[in-house]
């Protein structure tokens, strides 16, 4: 048995560059895409909640953003586990690597595979010519100096997870930047820390429901009571005409023509 010290330190330059080179890689490539989910489930989830306010609607309630966020969580931990944990966690040894360099560059001739999986751990020597083997190893160790590292890679990937992740990112940066309350707001929103609404146009409050006095004889008076909410609830006697009573902020706010 030969020791894998006996593989010249150039050529285990070569496999321990490349190997650092390709977690590297993995761990970008997974990088860009955990950033573009996060991405896109904020501003997915951002316009889901606001939209709706911004035509008189409402916002998500309570269960929806909690779905939301279940399945958000679930895709990210999918996505960490499988892109990120898994791939880092494959073996890449020595002979693997050797035959990804000679696909790339067939000027090796084999050679590189030949030199790395006879002097590896798991092999022995007995059987074969040592002064083959020892000319072999030193025309691979001459031959990698033409080895470029780069052709192993499809940097295509990164670019055009980056298309698509550097907008998404660049508008969550700029809307914190430049409207932290909103950012915040949302934020808290998606991630159930907060239901507190969104703030609205115009700054409307129900007072309360007016009914007409009722006079001893049964006839209506001219005067009015006024039946104010307990707990957003007010109670009406039965066929009674009333009267919703509002009032607008016209200073701070946006002050409405109509209410519905």
């Amino acid at each position: 048995m030969l020791p894998e010290e006996q593989i010249s330190p150039e050529l285990n330059d070569l496999l321990r560059s490349i190997r650092k080179q390709i977690r590297r890689f993995v761990v970008m490539d997974a990088f860009l895409a955990i950033l573009g989910l996060f991405s896109a489930a904020f501003w997915l989830g951002y316009l889901i909640d606001y939209t709706p306010v911004r035509f008189g609607g409402t916002e998500m309630p309570h269960l929806a953003r909690l779905l939301f966020l279940c399945v958000s969580a679930a895709m990210l931990c999918v996505l960490v586990a499988k892109s990120l944990i898994g791939r880092l966690k494959r073996p890449l040894p020595d002979a693997s690597l050797a035959l990804l360099i000679e696909r790339l560059h067939p000027e090796l001739g084999g050679r590189l595979t030949t030199a790395v999986e006879l002097l590896s751990r798991d092999r022995e020597i007995e059987d074969y010519s040592k002064s083959l083997l020892a000319q072999v190893h030193q025309q691979a160790q001459s031959l990698i100096t033409s080895v470029d590292s780069n052709r192993l890679f499809r940097r295509e990937t990164l670019v055009r997870k980056s298309l698509v992740t550097g907008p998404l990112l660049a508008a969550t940066v700029g809307l914190f930047l430049f409207d932290p309350s909103t950012f915040a707001l949302a934020a808290k929103r998606l991630t159930l820390l907060s239901d507190n609404p969104w703030p609205r146009r115009a700054d409307i409050t129900m007072v309360g429901i007016e009914l007409p006095a009722v006079l001893a004889s049964g006839d209506l008076s001219e005067k009015t009571e006024l039946i104010e909410f307990e707990e957003q609830v007010a109670r009406l006697p039965v066929g009674s005409s009333s009267t919703l009573r509002i009032k607008a902020d016209a200073t701070a706010a946006e002050l409405p023509n109509l209410c519905t």
